[in-house]
């Protein structure tokens, strides 16, 4: 009972961590590509094309929110830097 409670605490933490990085792009074009990409599992070319970026771009842009997510995710604690 008590590794099914810390299991979902974990889960809980984490689930914070993808509201905080959500947030923190909705409303621009950085927030559409975490949507197709991630959540919607969408291609890079078509991302690419729909918001008429390079691919340079979609690659600087999603490296920027895996960057951003894994520094929130340190702060939670779920993360350790060694």
């Amino acid at each position: 009972m008590i590794k099914l409670a810390g299991q979902q605490e974990h889960a809980a933490h984490w689930v914070g961590v993808i509201e905080n990085v959500i947030r923190r792009y909705e409303g621009n074009h950085k927030g559409l590509l975490l949507q197709m990409r991630y959540f919607e599992e969408l291609a890079e070319n078509y991302i690419c094309e729909k918001l008429c970026i390079e691919r340079a771009t979609y690659y600087s842009w999603r490296a920027e929110i895996v960057t951003y997510t894994a520094l929130v995710a340190v702060q939670h604690g779920l993360i350790k830097v060694a």
